[in-house]
């Protein structure tokens, strides 16, 4: 790409407006810019403005002077919104709900992950608005303001911040209601990259959010056992526990090399534990209105003594197994999401209605990078998302790992244990299919899923649908054995298992995976290569699905696998036998159409 330098800028505005330009930048002055209430209020100062582009571009930075027209103190949030080129919007805030002087001095940046990695080239518009309406008239303007689009290309990367877990210990019990526990870990975040890592306050959304999970590894089956709401970190230490090397700042973002440690005991603490389906996993997005702390709520009467913690039941803790313990940050800026978890083996201690304690290696020993579905040995694991490679804050979303083991049994009968977890995808997973073809027999199959606790703030998904814990419905086709729920989806940073029981031999083959927020997300059905039961020999010539007729079914069949390649005579809807499922396939189904 052509440098900034080599780009012609031209611009149309609806007031006042100059283009300066610096060292990798494009800068905009919006002198006089007025906001008068929420979004879209036909009085607001709304602007466009044309981007010659030619680069990557990093950060959006803004540098200005507010003036509050209403009042002698301005005490409103105040928002870009911003349209790009490409359609994405995106409300930047500029200082949040509390009170500054009046013609206070305010800059700042933004990593808005939709911008990121993009040619900005092209017409955007920002529209000023906050959080108060006055009937009409102006609450605030800008005496001045420049708004800078930065250049990845000379080192001003977005990506460059990467939060890295770096310790992992303590966990420990704080409280019991029943046959449940509540419980915490100490974790610590290091920041590996090249630039600061955002750590904002709430309600400013731009800070990490922790969270924190059990699993039980038993009879070959890896289950998620507890899991907690997310701590939200809230100042940022310059410590160096796992570095010799650490660029200190004033705790608004965790700085270059630096650490920073939350106690079990924080960690605990009720008054800063917010539920998931609150945070983006994706983009790392968190809104304050609306939220627990908005209402009140943060360490409300709600409370008791396992609310909102890492919750786990006395019968989960007695059953004999292995046990691993994880941490997991979401950061708005993190540039590798996969070195943000981290694990440690657990040895639980005590007995149903007491104490637990739980062995665990200290601070001193650096834990497992990544996810610990990695504790399950033998088991292959694939990347299942809309878009792979994954590309973090770019890919429409993100991702789930799944992971697989076919366990013979003896007498010519495996049991296929599936594990999926969903690590980043906001769309969420509404169903699990496996390729089960007719003729083989299957028996015991079953679910498995860790309790979730968004009761009693709030029980209803951003789309409007209420939220349970209810088992997925287990349904058999004559071509696949289906998951699938209306109620109680897989959720980020949570863990679903899938088994059953055949008397076909493990072969490789596609599972499918679809999305359950299809309000929010348009993409369809997902796929991913794992352990599958092997496909019986075709019913008849072009039955590839094993059904004993050739219909429009196995064209459907064909479709769904169509690249699939192999040994011929095995591979998964190759009707003509050739090794490659393509186009020959379905003329090959239509050629032979009929009953076997």
């Amino acid at each position: 790409m052509m440098n900034w330098k080599q780009a012609l800028v031209a611009f149309v505005a609806v007031s006042c407006l100059s283009w300066s330009g610096s060292a990798a930048s494009e800068a905009f002055n919006f002198n006089g810019a007025e906001h008068h209430g929420a979004a879209d209020l036909t009085t607001n100062t709304k602007m466009t403005f044309v981007v010659a582009g030619g680069y990557d571009l990093g950060r959006i930075e803004w540098n200005g002077v507010i003036d509050n027209i209403v009042g002698s103190d301005w005490e409103r949030e105040n928002i870009f919104l911003i349209t790009s080129p490409w359609g994405a919007t995106g409300g930047i805030p500029i200082g949040t709900a509390q009170t500054y002087p009046d013609n206070n001095p305010v800059s700042g940046n933004a990593h808005t992950f939709t911008f990121l990695g993009r040619d900005p080239a092209g017409t955007w518009t920002i529209e000023f608005i906050n959080s108060f309406d006055d009937g009409g008239a102006a609450d605030s303007r800008w005496d001045s303001l420049t708004i800078t689009m930065t250049d990845n290309t000379t080192g001003d990367n977005p990506g460059s911040p990467d939060m890295k877990f770096c310790q992992l210990f303590g966990l420990q019990q704080y409280g019991r209601v029943g046959d449940e526990i509540g419980c915490a870990l100490a974790t610590t975040s290091w920041n590996v990259g090249t630039e600061n890592l955002l750590w904002k306050v709430e309600p400013d959304g731009r800070h990490p959010f922790i969270g924190m999970n059990v699993y039980r590894l038993s009879n070959d089956r890896f289950e998620q056992i507890g899991q907690s709401w997310l701590k939200h970190a809230f100042f940022a230490l310059s410590s160096s526990q796992c570095t010799t090397s650490c660029s200190g700042t004033d705790g608004t973002e965790l700085g270059i090399g630096c650490t920073d440690t939350y106690s079990n005991g924080l960690n605990a603490s009720q008054s800063g534990l917010g539920p998931r389906y609150e945070v983006n996993p994706w983009d790392g997005a968190w809104d304050y209105q609306g939220s627990v702390f908005d209402s009140g709520e943060g360490g409300g009467p709600s409370n008791n003594a396992v609310t909102r913690r890492l919750r786990m039941h006395d019968a989960d803790l007695t059953a004999s197994g292995s046990f691993y313990a994880e941490g997991y940050y979401v950061c708005i800026d993190d540039s590798d999401v996969m070195n943000s978890a981290s694990w440690k083996p657990i040895s639980p201690s005590g007995s149903a209605g007491g104490t637990w304690s739980f062995g665990m290696s200290g601070s001193g020993t650096l834990p497992n990078s990544g996810f610990a579905l990695d504790a399950w040995g033998g088991a292959t694991q694939t990347i299942i998302a809309p878009e792979i490679p994954v590309v973090e804050r770019q890919s429409v979303d993100g991702r789930c790992i799944l992971a697989a083991k076919a366990i013979d049994l003896g007498g010519g009968t495996y049991r296929y244990e599936y594990a999926m977890l969903n690590v980043d995808m906001d769309a969420q997973i509404g169903s699990f299919s496996v390729p089960v073809h007719a003729g083989i027999n299957v028996s015991n199959a079953g679910f498995h899923a860790v309790d979730h606790h968004d009761e009693p703030l709030n029980t209803v998904a951003p789309d409007g649908i209420a939220i349970t814990n209810s088992a997925w419905a287990i349904n058999q086709t004559a071509s696949n054995l289906v998951w699938s729920t209306s109620d109680n989806p897989l959720r980020w940073g949570t863990l679903y298992n899938f088994w059953f029981e055949a008397d076909a031999v493990p072969t490789t083959g596609n599972a499918g995976v679809t999305p359950f927020r299809t309000v929010a997300y348009t993409y369809g059905k997902l796929s991913g290569l794992t352990v599958v039961p092997t496909l019986p020999a075709v019913g008849c010539d072009g039955d590839a699905n094993s059904d004993n007729t050739v219909d429009v079914n196995d064209i459907s069949y064909v479709l769904f696998r169509l690249g699939n390649s192999g040994t011929p005579g095995t591979v998964d809807g190759d009707a003509n036998g050739d090794g490659i499922v393509d186009v020959n396939d379905i003329s090959y189904v239509l050629f032979r159409l009929g009953p076997c």
